[in-house]
């Protein structure tokens, strides 16, 4: 039975707020406002005869007390400027000073006559039947044509906004399904690797009878939601979720991974309607055909209706049943048979529990998920799917071992298991001894899930696998192989339409050129992976791929540009909480500001990063091995030599304690560090320990061992020695390949050439510096003294003022770290 209840309307201006539709609206255009900033706006406005004290206002609209001061200024800064406010001008919400805040805009008042709808619980979950039930023995089912999309109502279908309150129970809403961060990137071996990995758990994907336009990309949206309890708001993405994977799997359509669609919804801040939604959303996937659910509670069960627009037509399939997966279940039914395919089965309460679950990870809400569980029925507890969804929130939650378990129970179960369950324990097992450093095994179970999931057809789930079994191999230095397999990954994430997967797979390719050391290459391949993760507004991927494209710039011997990518990367993670990858991009940062010259800058991010460091003491010891690098190079540039010798103790320390092969580049930039720091101390003990170690660890003709060899000779006055043995490092480090290395022995002999009188000598010396000498302020130094040397005024004084353009807070005057030159040689032979 239907009540008439009245629900009031405020009008301000060209606003029109109504609480009971959740809608605000501008000029009749909905405007998108995120679901706390929409309750603080009508509890303001509900209260505007008064101010509202901050604790009230919190308790109100979070039910809980131990909200920041950060989150609630924040929140309040969206609201205001959802209805055209700011907090320099307050002409809606006004701050009461040590108070809170009040509503002072004029208001009007409107009523409008909607139906109450009467409630129905939904039955609590029983026993799972022992077979499926043919869609065509339930429900009712019908088509209708309508000349235009339904617009969207603003709610997660239009834009996903973080919200911090747990669920609510009782009461009639439209909100949003609360999103507190979206599934995180597993980072290994610092190569972007894999999200987590969640699919049906259905078998082989069918291809439905049709034409060729059945295999377009499919994008469907968050459902909207009418007349829905708000304990039931895991709908909005689990309808959405169960909508999307039934037609995969029984209609054989490509459709945009939910991951996905839910991640660039939620980065999006200015999203003016459901109509620009889904414009938006069709570029950046690529999409050609949307759908967009919507659910709606009956006086007796409940309807789903399913808008698909495509080729400029839109036609709405409906489903009735007793549960709302069993309606959407109908409504897919319809559309699909339309076209010559099939709905498949009647989904069971088992399964809409696990969707349940499903949508709490969608959302990244770890607490409601970990609630289901909790209270799944016991009958339930042993089955496969549960078993499934319980790993993989282990493993979101960090409980790798108890993850590990349950995980490698399923991959060594004898029943008959479906494959996509198989091959997502396997996954699992795999991205856990990745974690761990385990890359045999890792490659095993990556190999395994591969086998088990090439026959469901799933071509995002085997592109997962064969990524996996990419990254394994090249952490193992086994770089065809891994090529081989990544160039399988995005063959299957393109079959797919999974534009994400693809941009992972040119992320982990450029992490390979990197190694291989090619950052040029390296570089390309991060800016492709960077174009469609910024796209999609992914900002762990985009975070970590923008600091490891900064130190390919480095590597490439581009300072400037290194720095313009840690600029942006710095500025965004500023309101990230976490560790590793704040002292990710803040170490690379610091380092790019170093290369540049700007000193007293990488000072300041430098104490920003050792105050979160005591903060947050859990980050990674790779974390505090980059760490320390950076202040080697800090206090060698600042001339802090004390301070640099101690650091560079520590990391040497940290790095006999816990090193791996991965972090050769890092050993590498410690070994050229440490020769510099020891010539310019004059130590040549410790020359001869770098020269130890290098030897040890990487062979006798290694650029390295040679160059603390040279400083050695240097130091004791053998010229002649010094000059030599720079020889052999130069072509080890050609042959080799390294870049930033050659540069490096290039400056040594340009700055040991000083004190000679051979002016061909310095003439070769000068050519071989000119390439990176336009870029590098040490090459361009050490070239601008030697054409001085030369006699040639009117070259050198083109030099100089490169030099100066490079230099930044750096003294050119002052002979840079680490050069094998006196200063009285630089006067001496500026005066022949």
């Amino acid at each position: 039975m239907r009540l008439l209840a009245m629900a009031p309307q405020f009008r301000f201006g060209d606003y029109l707020l109504d609480p009971a539709k959740r809608e605000l609206r501008h000029q009749d255009m909905p405007v998108a406002v995120p679901p706390k900033a929409f309750d603080c706006l009508v509890y303001l406005v509900v209260h505007r005869e008064r101010a509202v004290g901050r604790d009230e206002l919190i308790a109100a609209v979070w039910e809980r007390v131990e909200i920041t001061d950060a989150l609630l200024g924040q929140t309040l800064l969206r609201a205001r400027r959802a209805v055209g406010d700011s907090g320099k001008s307050q002409h809606a919400i006004l701050t009461v000073p040590r108070f809170g805040y009040r509503w002072v805009a004029e208001i009007e008042v409107l009523e409008e006559e909607i139906e109450a709808p009467a409630t129905q619980d939904i039955a609590p979950p029983g026993p799972a039947p022992s077979q499926s039930t043919p869609l065509a023995a339930h429900g009712s089912v019908h088509a209708s044509m309508e000349p235009a999309i339904r617009e969207a109502r603003p709610s997660i279908a239009t834009r996903i906004a973080p919200v911090d309150a747990a669920p609510a129970t009782g009461g009639t809403a439209r909100r949003p399904w609360r999103t507190v961060a979206l599934l995180g990137v597993l980072m290994v071996v610092a190569l972007v690797v894999l999200v987590v990995w969640r699919q049906r758990d259905t078998g082989v994907a069918t291809q439905a009878p049709g034409s060729a336009s059945e295999k377009s990309l499919v994008l469907v949206m968050p459902a909207t939601l009418d007349g829905v309890d708000v304990a039931d708001a895991w709908m909005e993405l689990g309808v959405m979720d169960f909508v999307s994977s039934r037609l995969h799997t029984s209609g054989g359509m490509n459709v945009v991974p939910q991951e996905q669609v839910t991640e660039w919804l939620r980065s999006q801040d200015d999203l003016a309607s459901g109509a620009q939604a889904f414009e938006r959303l069709r570029e950046v996937t690529g999409a050609s055909r949307i759908v967009q659910p919507e659910v709606e509670r009956l006086a007796a069960g409940w309807e789903v209706r399913l808008a698909d627009t495509h080729g400029g037509e839109v036609r709405t399939w409906s489903g009735r049943g007793a549960a709302p997966l069993e309606a959407a279940a109908q409504a897919v039914h319809a559309m699909l048979v339309d076209r010559g395919g099939d709905g498949g089965h009647v989904p069971t309460q088992l399964a809409e529990w696990v969707q349940r679950i499903d949508a709490s990870l969608l959302a990244g809400d770890l607490a409601s998920a970990r609630r289901f569980v909790d209270t799944t029925p016991e009958a339930w507890r042993s089955r496969p799917e549960l078993r499934l969804r319980m790993a993989r929130l282990d493993y979101l939650r960090g409980e790798t071992e108890s993850a590990l378990s349950d995980y490698q129970a399923l991959t060594g179960s004898v029943d008959p298991l479906p494959p996509a369950i198989r091959g997502e324990a396997l996954l699992g097992v795999g991205r856990i001894h990745m974690r761990g450093s385990n890359f045999d095994d890792a490659e095993a179970r990556f190999s395994d899930a591969v086998d088990v999931l090439l026959p469901t057809g799933n071509d995002v789930l085997v592109g997962r696998a064969y990524t996996g079994l990419g990254v394994a191999r090249a952490a193992q230095g086994q770089y065809q192989d891994a090529l081989a397999a990544l160039g399988q990954a995005r063959q299957h994430y393109e079959d797919g339409g999974d534009r994400l997967g693809v941009a992972r797979v040119n992320a982990n390719l450029g992490e390979i050129e990197f190694r291989r050391g090619q950052p040029e290459n390296a570089v390309r391949e991060y800016q492709l992976a960077l174009n469609v993760m910024e796209q999609y507004g992914e900002r762990s991927d985009t975070f970590v791929v923008q600091a490891n494209m900064a130190g390919a710039h480095l590597a490439n011997l581009d300072p400037a540009a290194a720095l313009a990518t840690t600029a942006r990367a710095w500025q965004g993670i500023q309101d990230s909480d976490n560790p590793q990858l704040r002292s990710r991009i803040g170490d690379i940062h610091a380092e790019a500001l170093l290369a540049t010259g700007r000193t007293s800058e990488a000072a300041s991010v430098l104490a920003t990063l050792d105050a979160w460091h005591q903060l947050h003491p859990e980050a990674a010891p790779r974390a505090e091995h980059r760490r320390l690098l950076v202040r080697v190079l800090y206090g060698l540039q600042a001339g802090y030599l004390d301070e640099a010798q101690a650091w560079t103790q520590a990391l040497m320390t940290a790095l006999r304690d816990s090193y791996s092969s991965d972090e050769d580049d890092l050993a590498t930039r410690l070994g050229i560090a440490l020769t510099m720091l020891a010539s310019m101390s004059r130590d040549t003990d410790a020359l001869g320990e770098v020269h130890d170690i290098v030897t040890a660890h990487v062979g006798e003709d290694a650029s390295l061992a040679a160059i603390a060899q040279a400083h050695q000779s240097w130091l004791a006055g053998d010229i002649e020695a010094a000059g030599s043995k720079l020889e052999r490092a130069a072509a080890t480090a050609e042959r080799d390949g390294g870049r930033a290395l050659l540069m490096h022995v290039t400056t040594l002999q340009g700055s040991l050439a000083l004190g000679s009188a051979d002016d061909a000598r310095q003439s070769v010396l000068d050519e071989r510096l000119a390439p990176f000498a336009e870029r590098v302020y040490r090459a361009a130094w050490t070239r601008f003294q030697l054409r001085r040397a030369m006699g040639d005024s009117s070259t050198s004084a083109r030099l100089k003022l490169q030099v100066r353009r490079l230099a930044g807070e750096r003294d050119v005057d002052r002979v840079p770290a680490g050069l094998m030159i006196q200063p009285e040689a630089i006067a001496d032979r500026a005066t022949r």
